[in-house]
Order: structure tokens, then C-alpha cells, then sequence
């Protein structure tokens, strides 16, 4: 196939030839996966093309161009993000990498020109496109040689295979962000085929958030004493396009309630045009020990296209009292010899630990365990155990009862282990 193909001319005059060729061994493909077809019948004859680029197009968009005009019914299209080296960007070899190869880069100083973009708010999964002016001001054309990057970024298009010399070329970064409320960083480093031109960082923030954000997403009230009623809110933050006239949060669990106020927003264009505060109290007094969950469900009044989100609340209501560790174990103790263990008891708050002024300490061991209380602080009583077994050797089993005198106190069982052996 021959043919003559007119290009607007460089604006500095000057020119570049690509040839393209065709071995019958390696076809045309237009994605790794999928190569190019055609019929035993009809054999494909790709012959050395050669076409002068008079223009400032990308070398992917004239290499497009040309596979056009041999197939007319099929695509090339070039990707630039890949899990390992080889993929090409305008002919150029791109390598993806980590966090790790970047941040090493920063700290042994190997790169000295970093230029950097803010894309601003975006939403999750949105894509968008910015192009980095990248100015030669020195005597020597540079060759992109690769470029290294998260597959979090894609280079599209360069200005082509070299930035000449008192030239500036660019490079287009297209970029998604992740699909989570997030404040995100990313970086692609461009190594050139010339050993004295050091890598050129380029860097990208956005800062991603869905219209309505929750912040923090969940609220973890942590042991909580029975009785006690805990408190702590969250912020519902309006980043649509348009004011709400207010919100509704409603708590989904009989122990939640919860009240709402509206916040002074800022007025930079990256915070939210609005704010409310959603306080949440949990009330323990009818709830046992242990793990409960529940929900408060929040939702923009007067904007029906948005959701209700659920916040998920989490609260461990603790024991009013609890052994720390929950058992004495003495280890190895030998006949006649006495050894002491100390475990802790510690009461959910101030008013149950001034209900165990009345204690009660018994055991089934005998004569070989004596037990002490004394108090540690204003929620901490330290219980002592002094263990002297008479036995010659085996393995000594037992239990520590503690009993309250207040009833809203439940009773501890403690168990007590020890392992006797003859002395050497």
C-alpha cells in the first residue's frame, strides 16, 4: 500500500518521520487481548509506510491514523497503565510502582524538578485530565524514555517522543479518582534516555468526597459503664451543588437518641457549603454487658435524588466490675516457698467502685493461699495472693470467690492455678 498523507506544518519548520512496518509473525492488535483478525482469503500485505509528521499531534493519535487508513473497520488504542513493564504510551515504555519507589525517590534527592496539580473536589470515580507544560531550558533534546506510575494515573497523550532542546513539551495525566471519601496523592516520575537529565516528578491531589459526607463514618463508644449515659456526635457535610434546607437523623435503636444543629461553613470552595452536627446519647441503664450496635440514618430534607445514609454506632457496655488478669496463675512454686500474684479490680466508674466499700474474699485452697485486698485508686482495688502449698509436687487447681455488698455488683470467680515441684 502506498500513499501521500498531508500534515499542517511544525510551527518552528521542522519535521519527524515514523515508519511503521508489519511482520507476519507478529499481527496488528489493537489491545493485548484482543489482536486483529482478517480471512485466510484475503491475506493481510502491510508494506513499509513511511509518513512525514509535520504537526504537533500525539504520536499515538498519528500511529491511530495510520492503522485507519490499512484497516478501516478496526482501533488501535494504547493504554497506559499496566501491572508490569512493557505497556507503551506514545512509544514509550510505562512501569507501574508502588507508594514505596516514589517516596524513595524524594528521600535520595533523585529528582529535582517537581511540578504539581490540584484537580480539587471531585466526586468517587470521577475522571479527569490535566496537562503538565514540561519546559527544556537547557542545550540537549531529552528522549522520554519511561514513565513510572500507580495505576491510579494514566498518561493519555505526550507531545511526542522528545522535548527538544529550549522547547517545551507536555505530557497529559488522566486520573480516577478512588471510589471512597478520601483526600488523595498521587505522583508519575518521567526518566529520560539521557543519563544527565535527572526525573521530573509529576504530582496530582484531589480531594474526593461523595455529596453527602458523614465524618466521622462511625461512632465507637468503647466500654462504657452500666448506668453511665455516653455522648458523641458527628457531622453531616453538604458538597452538592445546591443548599439543603436541613436534614432529618433519626437514631434506629431504643437506646440512641439523638439532636441536630447547624454548623457555620467556610467558605473555601474545597469545604462544604454546609454543615450540621448530629449529637448522639446512649443510654446503658437497661442494657447488659457486652457488644451492642445500632444505626442513626441521616438524610438532606427537600432533595429527593439524595439517599438516606446509615451511620453505623457501636457501644461495649463494660462490667461494673472486672478481674485483670481473670485468673492467678502462680507459675511453678516449690514446696515450703511462697509466692505472691496480684490481680487488679477494676470498676466501670467512680459510684461502683464506692459500692464494694463491703468485700468478701473466699477460696477452697486452705491454709496454702492467703488473700488481701487494698484499694489502688478510685477505680482500682488490688487484690494480693500469697501461695505456700505443702503438697511435694503436682499440679495445685482452685478458686477465688469475690462477693460485693451492693448487689448491683456482680460476684467474680477468679481461678487459681499453680504447678508444684521439688527444688534441685
Amino acid at each position: 500500500m502506498t500513499g501521500a498523507v498531508e500534515w499542517p506544518k511544525f510551527l518552528d519548520g521542522s519535521t519527524q518521520q515514523w515508519p511503521l512496518s508489519h511482520s507476519a509473525t507478529q499481527p496488528l492488535s489493537h489491545s493485548a487481548t484482543q489482536p486483529l483478525s482478517h480471512s485466510a482469503t484475503q491475506p493481510l500485505s502491510v508494506s513499509l509506510l513511511t509518513v512525514r509528521n509535520e504537526t504537533r499531534w500525539p504520536v499515538d493519535r498519528f500511529v491511530g491514523f495510520v492503522v485507519s487508513v490499512l484497516l478501516p473497520t478496526s482501533t488501535l488504542f494504547i493504554s497506559g497503565c499496566s501491572n508490569s513493564s512493557g505497556d507503551k504510551a506514545a512509544g514509550i515504555e510505562v512501569v507501574s510502582q508502588d507508594a514505596n519507589y516514589f517516596d524513595a525517590s524524594a528521600a535520595n534527592n533523585d529528582v529535582t524538578t517537581r511540578l504539581e496539580h490540584d484537580f480539587g473536589l471531585l466526586r468517587p470515580g470521577e475522571k479527569v485530565r490535566h496537562r503538565f507544560d514540561i519546559p527544556n531550558d537547557s542545550d540537549q533534546d531529552w528522549t522520554f524514555k519511561k514513565f513510572h506510575i500507580n495505576c491510579i494515573c494514566t498518561v493519555g497523550h505526550v507531545s511526542g517522543p522528545q522535548v527538544a532542546a529550549r522547547d517545551t513539551g507536555w505530557v497529559d495525566l488522566e486520573y480516577r479518582a478512588p471510589s471512597s471519601n478520601s483526600d488523595d496523592q498521587r505522583a508519575i516520575q518521567i526518566e529520560f534516555d539521557e543519563s544527565s537529565v535527572p526525573p521530573i516528578s509529576l504530582r496530582v491531589k484531589a480531594r474526593i468526597r461523595q455529596p453527602v459526607t458523614v465524618t466521622p463514618a462511625e461512632l465507637n463508644l468503647s466500654r462504657v459503664g452500666r448506668g453511665q449515659i455516653e455522648e458523641r456526635f458527628f457531622e453531616v457535610h453538604n458538597f452538592s451543588e445546591h443548599d439543603w434546607t436541613t436534614i432529618s437523623a433519626s437514631a434506629k435503636a431504643p437506646w440512641l437518641s439523638v439532636t441536630t444543629t447547624s454548623v457555620p461553613a467556610g467558605e473555601d470552595r474545597l469545604e462544604p457549603r454546609q454543615i450540621w452536627r448530629v449529637v448522639v446519647r446512649a443510654r446503658t441503664d437497661k442494657l447488659p454487658s457486652g457488644r451492642h450496635e445500632g444505626q442513626v440514618h441521616v438524610k438532606p430534607v427537600s432533595d429527593d435524588s439524595l439517599e438516606s445514609l446509615a451511620v453505623p454506632v457501636m457501644l461495649v457496655v463494660a462490667s461494673p466490675v472486672d478481674a485483670i488478669p481473670g485468673s492467678m496463675f502462680f507459675g511453678t512454686v516449690h514446696p515450703g516457698e511462697s509466692s505472691t500474684r496480684k490481680v487488679l479490680l477494676s470498676f466501670a466508674s467512680t459510684s461502683a467502685r464506692a459500692a464494694a466499700e463491703s468485700i468478701r474474699l473466699e477460696h477452697d485452697l486452705g491454709y496454702a493461699l492467703d488473700l488481701s485486698c487494698a484499694v489502688n485508686s478510685d477505680r482500682f482495688l488490688e487484690l494480693s495472693g500469697v501461695l505456700s502449698p505443702s503438697a511435694p509436687r503436682g499440679i495445685v487447681q482452685g478458686r477465688i470467690i469475690i462477693s460485693f455488698g451492693q448487689q448491683t455488683l456482680p460476684r467474680l470467680e477468679i481461678p487459681v492455678t499453680a504447678r508444684v515441684e521439688n527444688g534441685s
